[in-house]
C-alpha cells in the first residue's frame, strides 16, 4: 500500500476557490483503479490543507499523476498555492508495520534535522482526537541539560540520557476548558490520570525537584462501572 500526504498552503483569500476546485479532483481520483482513499483535510490552521491518499501500488499512483483530470485540476490549483511544498510518499503494508514495530532505546549521535522532526510531528497530528479537539502540544527538546533532567523523572525515561533530541507530548489540563467542551460539544466525558485529577500540579512540583510522592493509593475505584471522582463527567 502507498500512502501520500501533500501539505498545501493556500494564498490569502483563495481557500474557498481552492476547495471548490479540489473537490472535483477528489471525486475523479476516487474513481481511479487502485485508489483506496483520497481525502482533502482542513487542518484547522488558516490557509493550511492536506491531501491524504492511499493507493494499492506505486504503479497506480504513477497512473494517477499522469491522469488528465490530475493535470487539469493540478494546473488550476497551482495558481492558488502560496508555495510548493514537498510531497511525502510512504510505502507500507499494514500488517508488516504492526509486526515489525520495535522500541529503540539506544541512539546514534547523528543530528536529527528540523525537516525530519517536522514530518514526525505532522504524522502524529493525523492521530484521532475526541471531537477533533486536537488538544495536544508538541515540545521539541534538544538542550542537553533538559534531556538529562527529563531522564531522571521516570525509570522509563532513562534512554533520554543517550538521545540528542526528544519530542514531549503535552495534553490539556485546564478543567475550565474541559467543562466548556463538555457543555458545548457532543463529547460526554474526559478520562484523566487518576493521579493528576486530584493533584494537577504534581508534575510541576517534580520539575522543581520537590521529592513528593503521589497521593494516589491505586484503589482502582477509577475503573468502576458507575461514575466516580476520577472521571470529569458532563453535566447534561
Amino acid at each position: 500500500m502507498i500512502r501520500v500526504v501533500v501539505e498545501i498552503q493556500v494564498k490569502d483569500g483563495k481557500k474557498l476557490e481552492f476547495l471548490n476546485i479540489a473537490q472535483n479532483l477528489v471525486a475523479e481520483s476516487r474513481k481511479e483503479k487502485g485508489c483506496i482513499e483520497y481525502n482533502l483535510i482542513d487542518s484547522g490552521i488558516e490557509n493550511q490543507l492536506y491531501f491524504v491518499e492511499k493507493w494499492e501500488t506505486m504503479e497506480d499512483l504513477k497512473n494517477h499523476a499522469a491522469a488528465p483530470h490530475s493535470k487539469k485540476y493540478g494546473e488550476l490549483l497551482k495558481e492558488l498555492k502560496e508555495v510548493e511544498l514537498p510531497v511525502e510518499v510512504y510505502e507500507t503494508e499494514k500488517r508488516d508495520s504492526i509486526i515489525k514495530r520495535r522500541s529503540i532505546r539506544n541512539y546514534t549521535n547523528d543530528i536529527v534535522s528540523n525537516d525530519i522532526v517536522d514530518r514526525i510531528i505532522r504524522a502524529g497530528m493525523f492521530a484521532p482526537s475526541a471531537g477533533n479537539q486536537q488538544g495536544w502540544e508538541f515540545v521539541v527538546i534538544r538542550n542537553r541539560k533538559m534531556l538529562d533532567d527529563l531522564a531522571k523523572m521516570s525509570p522509563y525515561a532513562t534512554p533520554l540520557n543517550k538521545a540528542n533530541i526528544a519530542i514531549l507530548i503535552l495534553g490539556n489540563k485546564n478543567f475550565e476548558l474541559m467543562q466548556d467542551i463538555l457543555n458545548t460539544t457532543e463529547i460526554e466525558y474526559f478520562s484523566l490520570s487518576r493521579t493528576l485529577f486530584s493533584e494537577p500540579d504534581l508534575i510541576n512540583k517534580w520539575m522543581t525537584n520537590e521529592k513528593q510522592r503521589s497521593k494516589c493509593v491505586s484503589c482502582n475505584h477509577c475503573w468502576d462501572t458507575f461514575p466516580n471522582s476520577c472521571i470529569l463527567k458532563a453535566k447534561k
